[in-house]
């Protein structure tokens, strides 16, 4: 599966800079195809009556597998052959950081699905720390699906920790009903004409969160 690797911090300064990688000349992997097949099942935009289509990446895994492997076949029985893209890695990174980003979370997720710790530990490493660095312009600003991708697993495995509320169900609410403004961002069959934009604004501009963020930080972090 290939050695660990320690990636460069992505330049924040380069603003304009081609963080899609949109027609490299003589690229070492296909970034335009591999980026075009990993579209969501709609936009994120106001438009758009629930956030739930946004944040999905149908058929990733059979459209990634091709540039995982280089368009070879597979060497092993348990589909985490990664040694092909391993060998170029250090070099897909210096030509495309957020392409070999999205490759490394499509690796992340198949490790996820095949139950197998040290692969998941030893990629989402690098995961994390690649997205905990990145500029949220950059993340705003570029079509590859990093959390629609993520979001894409249903993380049966290996779980939430116990203990853990990220949905904020049993939180404090002394900011902002927490419950509430999810539910805001998530389809509703009883109110067919609900819109994602305008049911989250009151939530994005409570006065009671403005003058409290680190309490509402500390009541749901996400």
């Amino acid at each position: 599966n290939g050695l660990p690797w320690e990636p460069a911090p992505l330049v924040a300064s380069t603003i304009f800079a081609n963080h899609d990688c949109r027609g490299l000349p003589s690229p070492i992997l296909d970034w335009d195809a591999l980026r075009r097949g990993l579209r969501t099942e709609c936009g994120h935009a106001r438009e758009t009556r629930t956030l739930g289509c946004a944040a999905r990446v149908n058929g990733w895994e059979a459209h990634v597998l091709p540039f995982l492997r280089l368009h070879q076949p597979q060497s092993n029985s348990n589909g985490l052959d990664f040694d092909a893209f391993s060998r170029i890695e250090v070099a897909a990174y210096e030509e495309c950081p957020l392409g070999t980003l999205v490759l490394n979370i499509a690796r992340t997720l198949l490790c996820a699905r095949a139950q197998q710790p040290a692969c998941y530990l030893r990629h989402t490493a690098t995961v994390s720390k690649e997205l905990y660095a990145l500029p949220l312009t950059v993340v705003m600003g570029t079509e590859w699906p990093f959390y629609a991708l993520l979001n894409s697993q249903d993380w049966a495995w290996p779980g939430i920790p116990p203990g853990r509320d990220y949905d904020c169900q049993r939180s404090n609410r002394s900011t902002i009903n927490w419950p509430l403004m999810r539910n805001a961002l998530q389809d509703d069959p009883e109110r067919p004409a609900a819109s994602w934009w305008l049911d989250s604004l009151r939530f994005v501009f409570s006065s009671k969160l403005a003058f409290n963020l680190y309490t509402g930080s500390r009541e749901c972090l996400y």
